[in-house]
């Protein structure tokens, strides 16, 4: 019973390490991606170019960009494409 308590105890610590790390990198992916949609230049991206640009797959920048209430998507020739409600010093 003892070495089942070892085991939860290691395992508990390491799955929170895991998840720690995870949130960390999800969180510096959104931060590339907004910084490419801040970008005065565009007021749209397509979602091809903020995945390659950011490092990460099409559907990874997705399921980031979905969980934010400020990004808006759309449709372009390119395909799918998104943008910021507020911009920089637009926000609320």
């Amino acid at each position: 019973m003892e070495e089942i308590k070892t085991f939860e105890a290691k395992y508990a610590l390491r799955l929170d390490e895991a998840t720690k790390a995870e949130a960390s990198r999800e969180k510096d992916i959104l931060n590339r991606v907004k910084d490419l949609l801040n970008d005065e230049k565009y007021t749209w991206r397509t979602i091809d170019i903020l995945a390659f640009k950011s490092g990460v797959t099409k559907g990874e920048a997705l399921d980031l960009l979905r969980r934010d209430p400020n990004v808006v998507f759309g449709i372009g020739k390119s395909g799918q494409i998104a943008k910021l409600k507020y911009r920089g010093s637009d926000t609320l």
